[in-house]
């Protein structure tokens, strides 16, 4: 509310509104373009200070679908239109998660985001590291966990001029 300038007693748009709109952004592909123009106005302020990147994955969890009880619902189009078909399920540990990752690129200094992926839950973190990665990146220390270990990996950072400072996995009893 304060970040709209909303008070209490104002109008606001109930979720669905909100859904719709984004679904219009997404549509029309304005939401990267919003993103990419508020980047370049934190970027021209001195705010984006490229002195490293640090990468990362977070879990959105989305609600369990449940397949429908008798066969015919299974095609009735009310259904079909509640079902998100872009989720899916991954487990880590012994955790299962129902939903997507947002895959994250921060600048080290500013702790802003300065890139984004959103895919399905099931992807792997170390699949969407290259597309997170600009041309601005050269000659920064990229900063990742473990998930992003891999000696084709850091291969190829290092042919793009990034200094890979990635975490190296545990091994038993080191």
């Amino acid at each position: 509310m304060r970040f709209l300038g909303l008070h209490l007693e104002d109008a606001v748009p109930d979720p669905k509104t909100v859904w719709a709109f984004k679904e219009q952004l997404n549509k029309k592909d304005i939401f990267n373009q919003v993103f990419d123009q508020f980047f370049r106005k934190l970027y021209q302020r001195g705010l984006i200070v490229h002195q490293g990147v640090i990468v990362d994955t977070s879990f959105v969890e989305t609600p369990r679908q449940h397949p429908p009880k008798e066969e015919d619902n299974a095609e009735n189009p009310n259904h079909q239109r509640q079902k998100d078909n872009d989720t899916d399920w991954t487990k880590k540990g012994n955790v299962s998660y129902f939903g997507y990752k947002n895959h994250v690129k921060i600048d080290q200094k500013s702790k802003l985001i300065t890139n984004f992926q959103t895919t399905p839950a099931s992807e792997h973190d170390s699949n969407e590291l290259l597309e997170l990665l600009t041309e601005d990146d050269k000659g920064q220390e990229l900063w990742a966990d473990s998930a992003y270990h891999g000696q084709e990996r850091e291969a190829v950072l290092i042919e793009r001029g990034i200094k890979p400072r990635i975490q190296n996995r545990s091994v038993r009893h080191r």
